[in-house]
């Protein structure tokens, strides 16, 4: 009977997916902008620096969260870059992440893109950024992360807009 039980755990496991896919989850996501909600927010494929990739584009003032449970050494991955396109490359525009339990914010990555000259050539800058300390077991009686529930936190600052490159949470190897 044991026996069973662990076959059957091992089977569930080996079917979780290996990472969460921050894109395909967008549209649950919460969005909070100052602007409409179609120009602060946009799913596409970007081309920076010669680079296509699927891409998330946030402009202004704006801010999406995701609320996820995290894999044991949980890592954040993706790319960014400005969008110089238009108007919106003439404005300088912060990208940062954080994570929240609801109760308390710790910012965990910021980078910020200064105004730049029509036909600057950019390109795509990547970010990895540790969760291990919001996932997977920790040596508390009392801080369980792998019970919590997260906030994800991607912000744009300023009055520019940013991409985002295929955002997802893996396990860290």
């Amino acid at each position: 009977m044991c026996l069973g039980w662990a076959a059957a755990g091992c089977r569930s496991r080996a079917h979780a997916p290996s990472y969460i896919d921050l894109i395909h989850q967008f549209p649950s996501a919460q969005k909070r902008s100052a602007l409409a909600p179609a120009e602060a927010f946009a799913l596409l494929d970007a081309e920076v620096g010669g680079a296509v990739k699927s891409s998330l584009r946030t402009c202004g003032a704006s801010r999406i969260t995701w609320s996820v449970r995290l894999p044991r050494n949980a890592v954040l991955r993706t790319a960014i870059a400005p969008d110089r396109s238009g108007n919106a490359g003439r404005s300088a525009v912060a990208l940062r992440i954080g994570i929240s339990d609801r109760r308390r914010y710790e910012g965990l990555f910021r980078h910020e893109f200064a105004p730049a000259p029509p036909g600057t050539r950019e390109s795509w800058q990547p970010v990895t950024v540790s969760l291990s300390a919001y996932s997977g077991w920790q040596w508390s009686l009392f801080y369980r992360p792998w019970e919590t529930t997260w906030d994800l936190v991607f912000a744009t600052d300023g009055a520019g807009c940013g991409y985002w490159a295929a955002p997802r949470i893996e396990m860290a190897k």
